[in-house]
């Protein structure tokens, strides 16, 4: 089994954090991280959320995304607040399947958890036309 030394492993890591995590940050417009600073992207029923705690002045930045069609070239920055609240609705019922806790949820959809917990226990409508030309799961 081949070893690898420690100047190896940072060439490897400074490599992929210049080339692919740079050009993601890019194709999102979202001002990339600075290799010190803590950053994650998270993706989640057609939610990309991208996280950024700046090390230098432990200012926080989210960006929030939402897909629509097959790829991910087609990303729209993504509001909650502005979305019709049947698809709000539906939107924090895919997510509670998934196994988010109505905590996260909240967060991610800007809710209170109580608005979340009302919405999971009332009764499942269709799914909003607007989701469904989206190519929604």
């Amino acid at each position: 089994m081949a070893h690898t030394n420690p100047s190896q492993v940072d060439n490897m890591l400074g490599s992929f954090f210049t080339g692919g995590v740079m050009s993601l940050f890019y194709q999102l417009g979202v001002s990339p991280p600075m290799p010190q600073d803590v950053f994650s992207v998270r993706y989640l029923c057609d939610i990309v959320s991208v996280e950024i705690t700046r090390r230098k002045t432990g200012a926080v930045e989210t960006a929030r995304f939402l897909r629509h069609g097959d790829g991910f070239e087609q990303l729209r920055p993504f509001d909650p607040k502005t979305m019709p609240k049947s698809s709000r609705n539906f939107l924090i019922r895919k997510l509670y399947a998934s196994s988010l806790s109505q905590k996260e949820i909240a967060e991610l959809m800007k809710v209170t958890q109580q608005t979340v917990s009302n919405v999971c226990k009332a009764d499942t409508p269709p799914m909003p036309i607007s989701l469904r030309s989206q190519g929604s799961h």
